[in-house]
């Protein structure tokens, strides 16, 4: 009599804390079909394996079920796939590649940045600003060509005459 009682209650300890979702006293009272040999019985009636059998397909029932309202909400009567995309994971090489990319993009942007102004010059060859205006300027005033009017005096011939 203690066996049979300890069982019993060990078969519903099992059942209600691995299946805590499932109403306790609902499961006990129904009659449930054994997938193996598919007598109908009670939780009482049945032995720990028939017992762990049941619970087995019922977990696989709500699992294809679960399956089936995921797969219904991720695709639409119109047959296209709703679900938030996923992004792939780049590979090493690829991630080399965004690696190396970014360093010549910074070296780009320090090589292409504007430079400080500065005041003082600083290479001697510019210290030749402003000389070409100089130059035409002075050799401007050398180069001016004054054209005077030359007086006209008479041709004599003394020796002829």
């Amino acid at each position: 009599m203690f066996t049979i009682n300890f069982r019993r209650f060990r078969r519903r300890t099992v059942c209600w804390s691995e299946n805590s979702d499932v109403d306790r006293g609902k499961f006990v009272a129904e009659p449930h079909t054994i997938p193996s040999t598919g007598e109908i019985k009670t939780v009482d009636e049945m032995t720990v394996r028939e017992l762990r059998e049941v619970k087995a397909a019922l977990k696989a029932e709500k699992e294809a079920r679960e399956a089936s309202e995921g797969a219904a909400k991720a695709h639409g009567t119109d047959g296209k796939d709703y679900r938030e995309p996923t992004k792939r994971k780049r590979t090493a090489y690829e991630n080399y590649c965004v690696e190396k990319n970014a360093q010549r993009s910074a070296q780009y942007k320090r090589d292409t940045a504007a430079g400080p102004v500065l005041r003082r010059v600083s290479e001697p060859f510019t210290q030749c600003i402003g000389l070409g205006r100089r130059w035409a300027k002075d050799m401007g005033a050398m180069n001016e060509v004054i054209v005077e009017r030359a007086e006209e005096t008479p041709l004599t011939l003394s020796a002829a005459a």
